[in-house]
């Protein structure tokens, strides 16, 4: 799919190139703190989070577009200058600013200032081809640039997100407009993940070039599952080395960075693209284990200084929060071992805890910060930052919930309710679920 600088080319003003520079997306430039180290070209995206349309509700998408965004451009003379020197396209502007994604309204075909939000748009689109909103927010910004820039144009949106938009031809013009783009690519993404077409098939060793240019050459990759499938049916390219070891940089005249990007992006914003699952069968049990709730108030320094164990309701007798070597939490077979025991130290001053692993040193934390739904719950240095401090809460009922100190919205959760061993834990809405209830108990 197409990338800003390659796209625009193809309107015919040479003059459009230095503009576009201003135009290209940030990590395209200049390498930042996002990590490539974790992509695998046979593994990009699992199809559990490819297809997690829930992820997102419509209130979060549109604050995940407000903060994300720049809707405060208000250079006049900028304005001026573009639409004097670029005929051929439009800018929207309106009540003393550029308006921008978080802030505008798409009507049908190239329609722009009125209609539903763009918010509205990925949210229906997400929900009617049950592909994750988080998918479409990425891809967004990997073709267009449109979650950041400040001054977004309508030849941004009439290509939105790529559909349509080959390498090696124009784009077809029956796929223009966002609500168009939006959907299409949903649609996609769903025709593959329910076992639909693919240049590069799920299960399968195919040969992925680096680059259009048939002399930068290829590998053979196995494609592992159907969500990479799609993403290279969208974008039919593999990073070279030269693109890798650029982080988030350019690499040389044969690299190509749609997939990288991609993955660079969803990384950044939203946490891993994978979800560890397990066949191991779920050990269910109606007997609880004798515990020792931990009380949410402040704890004694004879508590702080005792090891918990923290069990979920669903599946007390089986599984423990254990902290992986690579700092995921997750559920694995209950052994009391130091990974599975937690120090909870009581924060006077901000009325929080700190959960700290015994075997590793490092605290339950966030992600990165990102307080949205299956945001991953993991363990880091010990950096006080809010995303390491928690609630945690009474059910009433012996149970607790923990609720990152950054946001009352969300609680840990198993990840898609699941119990079995190799679980994540994420962040979900605070609904009272029973994924959401734990168990403290003494450690010894």
């Amino acid at each position: 799919m197409i990338q800003k600088l390659r796209a625009l080319v193809r309107i015919g003003i040479i003059a459009i190139m230095a503009f576009l520079l201003n135009l290209m997306p940030q990590f395209m430039l200049s390498a930042s703190a996002a990590s490539v180290s974790g992509f695998r070209p046979g593994n990009i995206m699992s199809d559990a989070v490819m297809g997690n349309y829930n992820s997102m509700t419509l209130a979060e998408i549109q604050n995940f577009l407000t903060i994300r965004g720049n809707c405060n451009n208000r250079d006049y003379n900028l304005y001026r200058q573009l639409t004097i020197r670029y005929p051929g396209i439009t800018w929207h502007w309106q009540n003393g600013k550029f308006v921008c994604l978080a802030e505008e309204r798409f009507g049908d075909g190239l329609l722009v200032g009125s209609g539903q939000t763009a918010a509205e748009i990925i949210y229906q689109a997400a929900q009617d081809y049950r592909i994750n909103p988080q998918v479409l927010l990425v891809l967004l910004e990997k073709e267009q640039s449109l979650i950041s820039d400040s001054y977004p144009n309508s030849f941004n949106y009439r290509t939105a997100t790529g559909y349509g938009c080959p390498d090696t031809s124009a784009c077809n013009t029956r796929y223009y407009g966002f609500k168009n783009q939006v959907r299409n690519a949903a649609a996609l993404f769903r025709t593959v993940l329910n076992g639909g077409w693919s240049n590069y098939p799920a299960y399968r060793s195919t040969y992925i070039r680096y680059n259009p240019k048939a002399n930068c050459g290829g590998t053979y990759v196995y494609v592992e599952n159907r969500a990479t499938a799609a993403l290279y049916r969208y974008t039919p390219y593999q990073p070279n080395s030269a693109a890798l070891n650029a982080g988030t940089g350019l690499g040389n005249a044969c690299s190509a960075y749609g997939n990288r990007n991609f993955y660079v992006l969803f990384t950044r914003w939203f946490g891993s693209t994978q979800i560890t699952s397990s066949r191991a069968p779920i050990v269910t049990s109606t007997v609880k284990p004798q515990a020792t709730p931990l009380k949410s108030v402040p704890i004694s320094k004879n508590s702080t200084n005792r090891n918990y164990v923290i069990l979920p309701k669903k599946n007390p007798e089986a599984v423990a929060l254990n902290a992986h070597s690579n700092g995921n939490v997750q559920l694995w077979t209950k052994n009391r071992s130091k990974n599975q025991q937690w120090r909870i130290t009581y924060n006077k001053r901000t009325d929080d805890y700190t959960i700290t692993n015994v075997a590793t040193g490092k605290v339950l934390e966030v992600y990165r910060g990102f307080m949205v739904p299956t945001a991953k719950v993991q363990v880091n240095t010990n950096s006080q930052l809010c995303s390491q401090r928690w609630k945690i809460v009474s059910t009433g009922d012996g149970y607790y919930e923990f609720i990152p100190a950054c946001s009352g919205r969300y609680a840990i959760y198993t990840y898609s309710n699941k119990t079995t061993i190799g679980t994540n834990l994420a962040l979900w809405n605070l609904i009272n679920s029973d994924t959401q209830k734990f168990i403290v108990i003494y450690s010894d």
